[in-house]
């Protein structure tokens, strides 16, 4: 018995239900099943989307909360300075630091909270 736990950016839970709406809103216009990259591409563009709509420019240097639940990808975005010095105030870029950890049991990912 393996006891496996891993760190993944992206996690789709097949079993929900607006996951399930997309899919096939998905085919009904494409006539294709979206890929990683599409599901990713939504929530990319639902949490900028947000991020413009509740705050004002420049929206990256506060931390953002995601305001929609998402499909594949969540976002918790926070500044990066390449030196350690906390003084300075322009950062150097912006990451995604939200991890998401999840083991294998039974040949599913389970993802703990």
């Amino acid at each position: 018995t393996l006891n496996v736990r891993l760190s993944i950016s992206n996690f789709i839970d097949e079993s929900r239900s607006d996951i399930k709406n997309f899919r096939r809103k998905y085919f009904d216009e494409y006539r294709e099943f979206p890929g990683d990259d599409a599901l990713e591409g939504y929530d990319v563009a639902q949490f900028l989307i947000g991020a413009l709509l509740s705050s004002e420019l420049p929206y990256q240097i506060e931390n953002l909360k995601q305001n929609s639940k998402p499909l594949e990808t969540e976002f918790e975005i926070k500044p990066i300075y390449k030196l350690s010095n906390s003084s300075q105030l322009i950062p150097d870029y912006f990451e995604n630091s939200f991890i998401r950890i999840v083991e294998i049991k039974n040949n599913r990912y389970n993802v703990i909270e």
